[in-house]
């Protein structure tokens, strides 16, 4: 480790960072903004600084690619892996649809669309049997498990236990998506509200006649190779 002292950043590092437009971590790196976060540079660092952009730019495309995987024309990551089977969510929102009359995922408009969807197709066709079904507990913030657990779904969004546990692993992005965990049921307070996922990847509450963005998972045998998602 080395020490962030004036001598070192005088002769050793350089604090530099890229930042993606947007914050879209899927947008090329080649127009992420390169950014040198300190006044003086060491005399290595100086004598080509072009160099180090260069190397930095094909580091992080390196790193991203091997975290990016495309699936079906869409760009996912995987965040789990159980018992041979690995989870793939996708990084952007397929679409943006309200949630539905109430926050029961099992007869929302949102998962009938989600069902249909041009992408759930695309992986029934790609991978069949491969797939294997989801399992969502629709228990309620509460703790009212008045909607139990849906099952049998290929295509699927989060509820809250699974995105706290793939949390690492979830690209958060920068746009506001539904998870499937009500807020409470008509047997509690109210079956108006839905846990949404906010930009920088905190759950907040959300009223389910709205509109946000749809980011489903779905399972895959392990042993089915997926490719990397190249951009540039």
């Amino acid at each position: 480790m080395i020490d962030d002292t004036d001598f070192n950043a005088r002769k050793v590092f350089v604090r530099a960072e890229l930042i993606p437009p947007k914050g879209d971590i899927l947008s090329d790196v080649n127009d992420w903004k390169y950014n040198v976060d300190q006044d003086i540079v060491p005399d290595w660092y100086g004598d080509d600084p072009s160099k180090y952009e260069k190397d930095f730019r094909e580091a992080v495309k390196e790193w991203r690619d091997k975290k990016i995987f495309d699936i079906c024309r869409g760009p996912c990551t995987k965040i789990k892996e159980d018992n041979g089977y690995a989870y793939y969510h996708v990084c952007k929102p397929l679409f943006v649809t309200e949630f539905g009359d109430n926050n029961d995922y099992r007869s929302s408009s949102l998962r009938e669309k989600l069902l249909d969807c041009d992408f759930a197709k695309s992986l029934q066709k790609e991978f069949g049997d491969n797939l294997a079904p989801t399992s969502i507990d629709l228990t309620s913030m509460d703790g009212l498990k008045d909607y139990g657990f849906l099952e049998g779904d290929i295509l699927s969004i989060l509820d809250i236990n699974l995105y706290r546990e793939c949390r690492e692993n979830i690209f958060c992005g920068n746009e506001w998506w539904w998870l499937a965990t009500p807020d409470s049921t008509d047997s509690g307070y109210s079956s108006s509200c839905v846990q949404v996922v906010r930009d920088g990847g905190d759950v907040y509450w959300y009223y389910s006649g709205r509109c946000r963005g749809v980011r489903p998972f779905f399972i895959l045998k392990s042993s089915i190779s997926v490719s990397s998602e190249t951009r540039e």
